[in-house]
């Protein structure tokens, strides 16, 4: 699989991010190479900028997924009775639970958390359903969270540099 090598940065100085068009316009009006500016920026790294790779990946809306991207996912929890004393003991069955993780390089590859990107996302509704105890046109699973459509793939919401706080979890928060 052949795919683009792009880059962003995060700039330190100006606080806002730097894209590969900008960065190619700056090596263009300069008259160098892109790569040119671009290795003056990895040589860079941490006195001015902060470089991100695109992973060759987007999200599930078509919008290309960098280093630094915190993606959010759905993924299957199995269900903790004891956190619901109200509910029999006996039942075993999995929860639609909310991932929100930076994206990062890491062991020769480009991660979401600590997971390959092949991990993550659900892809079938139906069996969702199924593994969640869904009988007949039910689409909550026992938490009361929603299965449908929206809980599929993966979606770029921010990134560590600009919106860090998607990264904490509130405190009354039991689904995220």
């Amino acid at each position: 699989m052949i795919r683009d090598i792009k880059f962003r940065a995060w700039s330190k100085n100006d606080a806002q991010m730097i894209d590969w068009l900008t960065i190619s316009q700056t090596a263009f009006n300069r008259g160098e190479n892109e790569y040119t500016i671009l290795y003056r920026v990895l040589l860079n790294e941490g006195e001015w900028c902060i470089p991100m790779q695109f992973t060759g990946l987007t999200d599930k809306n078509g919008k290309e997924i960098y280093e630094g991207d915190i993606v959010k996912y759905y993924s299957l929890q199995h269900f903790e009775q004891q956190s619901h004393p109200d509910i029999n003991p006996e039942i075993d069955t999995y929860i639609v639970k909310e991932n929100k993780v930076p994206v990062s390089f890491s062991g020769g590859g480009f991660r979401a958390d600590t997971l390959p990107f092949d991990y993550l996302g659900l892809e079938d509704i139906e069996n969702i359903k199924e593994a969640c105890g869904c009988v007949d046109d039910e689409t909550f699973d026992i938490n009361g969270n929603e299965i449908d459509e929206s809980i599929l793939g993966i979606e770029v919401i921010g990134n560590v540099h600009e919106t860090p706080e998607l990264l904490t979890t509130p405190k009354n928060n039991t689904n995220g």
